[in-house]
């Protein structure tokens, strides 16, 4: 009712169009709503009927026009009224005056995209085209105004900066865009033919983007000939209207002609069209007659910048009234001082601006360089006046609009352009509306002053002048004479400086005869008196810390040095806190809480945009923070605001998890602050979202115990033991390995000569002789040096840094001078490595290194491996992520010099972890590189090369199982990443050329799938072919033998890409052995090898599903299957895919127990080279706890006569001792109400993996289990949902088996056939409800889950039928271990499409109603 009542009396007014956008968003908001009552209904409607009315009736107005159709929009969209009849007078252009304002190309795009067979796909695509910012800036309504945004800063609810979309890289739709929907018939001739031809023009252009033409084409076509000959037409009637300059109708109609030309120049790729007109020369000769008319000029006195004038003519106490320097002067840019004709030349001139920057990047039939040299003889000094309007407004528009930013003015002419500046400048200074516009046009030459060569004379003397006048006007801003609004402008020119020269050699002010580098200014706007300002300054601030030259391309922006950007940082922090100082002293007066709430908002502002650009000052930042919450009373919710967003942009799931990645170094500074008010119990816990300081100190202490223990303050790690309920020894004992990191590397730093070394060795010697104190830990510490060597040896790796410019030969080659400091201490990798002699020196056995001690506990290998790659998986910071990647570079190398002492038996395991670790770190290479994401995949590339090199010289056929995987791995980096080509063939030509005669590779590299029949293969091609084809051509059945004979690991599916590739060309040159092939395998289709190879390629195409490479394995199969042809599937189908190493299971070992042993450690072992951290240690966990039973110990002693290497990388789990693990027994007092929940037995949820780890797990702990090696896996059933799968089966066949009064054969079944019963119901009720079509997107999750379950309850049935019952002894028996109805089991097995297990089910279902009948 207010919105309605305020739209009629702001018909005219500046308030108009927020009403409107307010009432626009009523209106969608009332759609939504469905719960309206009657009344409610009726009394909304006659409202909204008179808003209609009003809107309808203003729908002419130019100005509101947006708002009104959005408006009228937002009425029918929410149907809140029913249009009537005159609603479609809209269409027919006698309502409303038509503005033909269209949103840049939009016509266009609509009228291509009706011509594709599907529109809205055409439409979605072509939001991706490229926008032109000329016209984004002139054409689009901002969402907000400034005020608006300035506000949503204030509140920091719009951090834009935070975005990852690159600028332009999408079209913006806005709801305020302008609308047209008719071309007014009555439109002056010249407008009407460059509106066609540029209609014309940009159909082709959205034509060429979806390529529909190519662009040469496009300039051939007959389209674009008429849209040269409108062009030329509309240039022709130029020539009529040169006598005619007095005539207002011509005036404006050229006006608008010229409008739309500069139009058409934004996205004309070919600007030939407008040829005609320069080449008549009409538009040359009618600014040459305006001159001489309206150009009488007087040599202009130079005057000085920094006269002085009154301080108070110009302050920020008026700045509400900002512009005129005296109350009642005219505005000298107002265009009443303007003639019609004065304004055609401006516009004119803004055209041929655009023409002559348009014409370098466009072939033109003009010459750019002579329009521009006459463009700028009308600004020479001699003849421009800027006393006299006109001439500065001709100025500005050239100033504007001649300096182009992708194609800059040559420098000759940027001199030019700038000489009469210093004169305007000097002669407007109190005029503060001209010196806001001269910045805001001036900042479009700037990026001119660093295009030439900077030791030219032209050059210097442009920079010189600019430089010069901007130094000006920092000085008049620093004593006060310079509204906001200027100062304004002039951060938006020191901003743009930044930008063309980032390190300030040449952007440096000279004021009152000193220097100062525009990179020490600008920070000084941070403590401004006006908000904006401040702000502005605030979300530029980056302009300091990266190089913004490259940005808006494909590259990344590159970061400015080190002490740039700390020196940045400290200016610009000490500034935004001297703006809140300059405050806090009147915080009492409540007139004031706005500006201190807004200097605060300036002040988090500006450490949000550091946090996010500069990941060397990130940690700098995050402390200014914490020490602001006591310093400048910054309020934690605003904190948690600003750490919040940025926290989600670098991909941290909570804000937790990054302050915590940071934590140890805030705790460091905020205690070496050394003031009785920063210790532990103050430090801002809030900010990582701990309510209190015991969950702090329970949640932390694993972190701040270290920093007090270094500090010798026991007794605050008493008092937190205390908080937390804790002994404070236990505490001790839990943080011991990162408190040794705190005072070993210094006994191991010898030699440096560095007193503050000496000091902190000193410190470290007292702490530990503390440590070792009897009322400490006493004898204890040697007993947990040795358990926790592992884990020590670990945290000593984490304090790995070596900067690029440490001069250390190790890791050098991958460090980056900005590659930031992790948290404290850490170390260069010298010193570690002495640290780990000075371990082995210290060490009972006076072993020679590190590494035999961590042999005598040989999984300390796969423990320290595991927790380095654990570290990488849990950052997102790229930065930590390569730090992490050098430690293991650094930890490998290590091993492998060690190697050939076989580490304790665990040389097997390092060298496949390693591989594999390498392999699937490759294969997640990011899609474009940055400098520190190639370090890492280069340091990746280097390692596994050592490996590869180790493992060849010395040890043997370690390489035999891994060679296919590497170089299936490497292939396609030499094509995709042209960085390390090199690098990748030097160690594929090692492995297969190099190596061709190796004993030990030789088959291995006969089975290789070929290379590619690329040149740069060429050598690596020939080596391949020659040892595999060294005995002669293979038939086809050899070459898909052959095919066959490779193994790959299931998640690796990409490494049999090539073999396919070969697999279709051999099937396509023969097609006639195929066919004998073919008929072979229908003769025997168990053995058939074409039977084999369809189910091969099907597992394949299997495996692929997400994975890396599964679009090309998808693709791959598919032709191979093609060429394979119409086969008989059901000889495939029929066929049971048994699990392998089942099969031999029952081949190997007659006992129960043994053959899931088997089957369990072959599981295992796969899983270990999986890419997932917690599956492998999962793994880990059930392999040592399965080969320390005594039925472990037992299979290791039968299965090691065998010849499979599985028992070589299991070593290191088999436990030394020889007493056996007891497996303890789970003894319930009702053992079967665990299971007898039928919400456990059917899924509940979408999620598959959910309930099967959840009832897998269940029947783990129901006590009905015997086995105990089933009783053992739980850890890998809790986090692998395929393993759950898998092992299913194996819980309930050994429940059954022990289950001797069949009470546990009663409940399985009944909840069991509760299962197939539920989904006979869900599938008959679906069939009965939905079609096909029904069934949309966001219920396919839930089909398709269901279905895996299904599939899973179904294996257990399937499994179980094929197991013998030990009481009974026909097969038919064996199908009822369960007492299922297979009827309902085979309907779900059909709704599967396992169609032949159905009529399996079904005969068996028959046969036992049958039976049944007969007994009764």
């Amino acid at each position: 009712m207010i919105l309605y009542q305020l739209l009629p009396q702001q018909r005219h007014g500046e308030r108009t169009p927020y009403v409107l956008r307010c009432l626009i968003e009523v209106a969608l908001c009332q759609g939504k709503k469905s719960n309206l009552e009657s009344l409610q209904k009726s009394d909304l409607l006659k409202l909204w009927i008179k808003i209609w009315s009003i809107t309808f009736r203003g729908i002419s107005s130019e100005r509101i026009q947006a708002e009104n159709f959005g408006l009228l929009g937002a009425i029918i969209q929410g149907n809140l009224i029913e249009a009537d009849r005159e609603f479609w007078k809209l269409f027919t252009g006698s309502t409303c005056r038509p503005s033909c304002n269209f949103p840049h190309l939009a016509l266009e795009k609509i009228l291509v995209s009706l011509t594709m067979k599907n529109c809205k796909a055409a439409m979605i695509f072509f939001q991706s085209m490229p926008e032109c910012e000329q016209h984004q800036k002139d054409e689009e309504e901002p969402s907000f105004s400034e005020v608006e945004e300035l506000f949503l800063q204030t509140t920091l609810d719009n951090m834009d900066f935070l975005t990852t979309v690159e600028e332009g890289a999408i079209e913006k739709h806005q709801s305020s865009i302008s609308f047209s929907v008719h071309q007014n018939l009555k439109t002056t001739n010249s407008e009407t033919l460059v509106r066609c031809s540029s209609l014309l023009v940009g159909v082709l252009s959205c034509c060429c983007y979806v390529g529909i033409i190519a662009e040469e084409e496009a300039y051939e076509s007959e389209l674009f000939q008429k849209a040269k000959s409108l062009m030329q037409c509309a240039g022709e009637m130029i020539t009529l209207f040169k006598n005619k300059t007095n005539e207002e109708s011509r005036i404006v109609s050229v006006r608008n002609m010229m409008h739309l030309c500069t139009r058409c120049l934004c996205h004309c790729t070919q600007a030939s069209f407008i040829k005609k007109p320069f080449e008549y020369g009409e538009i040359e000769s009618v600014e040459d007659d305006t001159d001489e008319n309206g150009m009488e000029m007087e040599n202009p006195s130079s005057m000085n910048l920094f006269n002085d004038y009154p301080v108070d003519s110009v302050s920020d106490a008026n700045e509400s009234g900002e512009s005129q320097s005296m109350i009642g002067a005219m505005n000298p840019l107002a265009e009443e001082h303007l003639s019609k004709q004065d304004l055609l030349l401006l516009d004119m001139l803004k055209f041929l601006c655009i023409c002559v920057t348009s014409a370098q990047a466009n072939n033109m039939s003009f010459r750019a360089a002579d329009i521009r040299r006459k463009l700028l003889m009308l600004i020479d000094p001699s003849m421009l006046d800027p006393t006299k309007y006109l001439h500065l407004h001709m100025y500005l528009v050239l100033l504007k609009e001649l300096p182009g930013k992708d194609y800059p003015l040559p420098m000759e002419d940027v001199v030019e352009l700038l000489k009469p500046l210093s004169s305007v400048c000097s002669l407007y200074r109190r005029d503060q509306d001209v010196c806001k516009t001269i910045l805001n046009h001036v900042v479009h030459v700037v990026m001119n002053l660093c295009r030439g060569n900077m030791d030219a004379e032209n050059t210097r003397d442009a920079q010189g002048q600019f430089l010069t006048v901007i130094g000006a006007f920092w000085h008049l801003t620093k004593e006060g004479k310079c509204v906001f609004s200027v100062r304004m402008a002039l951060v938006k020119c020191l901003k743009t400086l930044l930008e063309a020269d980032p390190y300030s050699k040449w952007a440096i002010l000279n004021v009152m005869g000193k220097d100062f580098p525009v990179n020490e200014v600008f920070p000084q706007f941070l403590a401004d008196n006006h908000h904006q300002v401040r702000m502005l300054a605030a979300v530029s601030i980056n302009r300091l810390f990266q190089d913004m030259k490259q940005r808006g391309s494909s590259t990344l922006l590159k970061a400015l040095p080190l002490k740039l950007q700390q020196t940045a940082f400290e200016n610009a922090y000490s500034k935004a806190q001297e703006g809140m100082k300059k405050v806090s002293h009147r915080a009492a007066n409540p007139e004031l809480l706005d500006e201190i709430y807004n200097r605060k908002s300036v002040l988090l502002m500006m450490i949000a945009v550091v946090l996010y650009c500069s990941p060397i000052c990130e940690k700098q930042a995050l402390f200014a923070l914490c020490k602001s919450v006591k310093e400048n009373g910054l309020e934690p919710y605003l904190i948690k605001k600003v750490l919040e967003k940025v926290s989600e942009t670098f991909g941290y799931r909570r804000l937790e998890d990054f302050m915590a990645s940071h934590l140890d170094y805030l705790v460091l500074e905020w205690l070496n602050l050394q003031d009785s008010e920063y210790n532990l119990s103050s430090f801002p816990f809030i900010l990582l979202n701990y309510t209190n300081v015991e969950d702090f100190y329970r949640s932390c202490y694993k972190v701040l115990i270290p920093h007090l223990v270094i500090r010798s303050h026991f007794d605050e790690v008493k008092s937190i033991a205390d908080q937390i309920q804790e002994d404070w020894k236990s505490l001790l004992t839990d943080c011991f390995p990162k408190i040794l990191v705190n005072i070993l590397p210094y006994f191991a730093y010898e030699g440096t000569g560095d007193s503050g070394m000496a000091q902190q060795r000193e410190t470290a010697a007292k702490v530990y002789d503390m440590l070792k104190d009897e009322n400490i830990l006493g004898k204890q510490i040697d007993h947990l040096f040795i358990s926790n060597l592992p884990e020590i040896v670990v945290e000593l790796l984490m304090t790995f840094h070596e900067p690029g410019t440490s001069g250390t030969s190790q890791g050098t080659d991958f460090s980056g001078d900005l590659d930031p400091a992790p948290n404290p201490p850490h170390f260069p990798s010298h010193v570690i490595k002495a640290t780990f002699a000075y371990i082995s020196n210290c060490h009972k056995t006076k072993l020679k290194s590190i590494l035999e001690i961590l042999s005598k506990s040989p999984d300390s290998y796969q423990k320290i491996l595991l927790a380095i790659c654990q570290q990488a998986t849990e950052t997102n910071n790229v930065y930590k992520k390569h730090r992490i990647f050098k430690i293991y570079h650094l930890f490998v190398s290590l091993l492998l010099k060690d190697i050939k002492s076989g580490l304790g038996g665990a040389w097997a395991f390092v060298l496949r972890d390693v591989i594999y670790t390498l392999i699937h770190t490759i294969n997640k290479r990011p899609s474009r590189f940055m400098d520190v994401s190639l370090r890492s995949f280069s340091l990746c590339c280097d390692l596994l090369s050592q490996v590869c090199h180790t493992a060849v010289t010395y040890c043997k056929d370690a390489l035999e199982n891994h060679l296919h995987v590497i170089v299936g791995t490497l292939i396609p980096l030499v094509d995709d990443q042209m960085e390390v080509q090199e690098q990748v063939l030097d160690l594929l030509k090692y492995l297969v050329i190099d190596n061709k005669d190796n004993e030990n590779l030789y088959m291995t590299i006969k089975l290789l799938d070929p290379f590619p029949d690329h040149v740069v293969f060429k050598d690596l091609h020939i080596t391949q072919q020659k040892i595999k084809y060294s005995r002669g051509p293979f038939s086809l059945l050899e070459e898909i033998n052959h095919f066959l004979s490779v193994s790959v690991y299931g998640a690796l599916p990409l490494t049999r890409l090539e073999g396919l590739k070969d697999l279709r060309r051999q099937l396509e040159q023969h097609k006639d052995q195929m066919m004998d092939l073919m008929r072979a395998s229908q003769d025997n289709p168990q053995d058939g090898i074409m039977v084999k190879l369809v189910v091969s390629l099907l597992q394949l195409s299997k495996m692929a599903i997400n994975h890396t490479g599964e679009r090309e394995v998808l693709e791959a199969v598919g032709s191979c299957l093609g060429e394979v042809g119409p086969i008989d599937f059901s000889t495939i189908a029929i066929q049971h895919n048994r699990d392998t190493s089942y099969t031999k299971a029952l081949e190997l070992f007659e006992d129960k127990e043994l053959q899931w042993t088997f089957i369990m450690l072959n599981y295992l072992n796969n899983t270990l080279v999986e890419d997932c951290v917690n599956v492998r240690s999962a793994a880990v966990t059930c392999l040592k706890s399965i080969l320390a039973t005594k039925t472990g110990h037992h299979f290791w002693e039968i299965y090691k006569t065998t010849t499979d290497p599985m028992l070589i990388y299991l070593q290191p789990f088999r436990a030394s001792r020889k007493k056996f693990l007891e497996v303890p027994r789970l003894d319930k007092e009702n053992p079967l109400e665990g299971l007898d929940d039928t919400s456990l037995w059917i899924p509940q949820s979408e999620n598959h993996d959910v309930w099967i780890k959840t009832l897998t797990c269940a029947v783990l702990d129901s006590g009905g289990i015997q086995s105990e090696i089933l009783q053992l896996l739980k850890p890998m059933c809790e986090v692998k949902t395929d393993f759950c799968q898998t092992v299913l089966p194996y819980l309930i066949h050994d429940i059954l088996l022990q289950d001797t009064n069949e009470s546990w054969r009663k409940l399985l079944s009944t909840h069991i056939q509760g299962f197939f019963t539920n989904c006979f119901r869900h599938a008959s009720q679906t069939s009965q409800s939905m079609t096909p079509a029904s069934l949309d997107s966001e219920s396919e999750p839930f089909f398709r889950c269901w279905k895996k379950s299904q599939r899973t309850m179904l294996a257990v049935v399937d499994y179980m039928r094929r197991q013998k019952r030990p009481s009974l002894g026909t097969v038919f028996d064996d199908a009822f271990w369960l007492e299922l109805n297979y009827l309902e089991v085979a309907k779900v097995a059909q709704s599967c499409a396992a169609h032949f297990t159905a009529l399996l089910y079904a005969e068996i279902y028959a046969d036992k109603k049958s039976m049944d009948d007969q007994e009764k």
